[in-house]
């Protein structure tokens, strides 16, 4: 029996040997690490620093100033003298003018007769003054400190509570008919052509209130510009 078993664990040993070989084991080779480098794109790096030229806005060119007269007060006295003035004294009393001042555009008088021929000769020059008005800055102080301040650009500026202390008056010495009288500026009478070149001051039923005054001329473009704003000072004589 022992002797059988032997025999048959030979013949399976036997037949496992022959019949059949060991099982096969396939290994892939490693790639190459230099092929894995070359395969694998690297990120993009942001710098946050532009490489573009700056954009450069063109400056920005304020226009050229226009080219005006100086613009100078006179003694609007009904005189021919058209005399220049810096400064004036007047007394302030109700019913009575302070004074008549007139613009003329120069520093030197003139001796024409005539305001209105002066005032053209006087602008011709001046092609920048097209569509240009006169307009005033009236400021006074009371004995109590208060002070009042006014823009006049036509009549119904002068039409105010403040008429107790001054009455104020324009007037348009160029747009005129010669020879006739004519007498201060209405609201109505109001014309693209209209010039107020010159302001008469007046006291009012309160005039003895009124300390000093300062009259301020300029002209001014349709865009409220002022230019060649020029003051008058005005001591009142108690």
């Amino acid at each position: 029996m022992k002797r059988f078993f032997a025999v048959f664990l030979i013949v399976i040993l036997c037949s496992c040997s022959s019949g059949g070989g060991p099982i096969p084991v396939t290994t892939d080779p490693l790639p190459d690490m230099g092929d894995i480098a070359d395969s694998v794109s690297e990120p993009a790096v942001t710098t946050g620093i532009s490489t573009e030229a700056p954009v450069t806005e063109p400056p920005v060119t304020e226009p050229p100033a226009p080219v005006l007269p100086k613009l100078s007060f006179f003694l609007d006295d009904l005189s021919d003298t058209f005399a220049v003035i810096d400064s004036y004294k007047g007394t302030c009393v109700q019913g009575r003018d302070v004074g008549c001042f007139g613009i003329i555009p120069a520093v030197d008088g003139v001796s024409e007769k005539s305001y209105k021929s002066f005032w053209g000769k006087g602008w011709e020059d001046y092609p920048e003054l097209e569509g240009m008005k006169l307009g005033y800055l009236l400021e006074f102080y009371l004995t109590g400190g208060e002070k009042v301040t006014v823009d006049i650009l036509c009549p119904e500026d002068t039409e105010a509570a403040y008429n107790k202390y001054l009455e104020v008056y324009i007037y348009d010495d160029v747009n005129q008919i010669d020879g006739q009288w004519y007498s201060h500026l209405l609201q109505w009478q109001m014309k693209d052509e209209t010039i107020i070149t010159s302001v008469k001051l007046t006291g009012g039923a309160e005039a003895y209130k009124v300390d000093s005054i300062v009259l301020t001329a300029y002209l001014y473009d349709s865009e409220g510009q002022h230019y060649s704003v020029t003051e008058l000072p005005i001591k009142i004589i108690k």
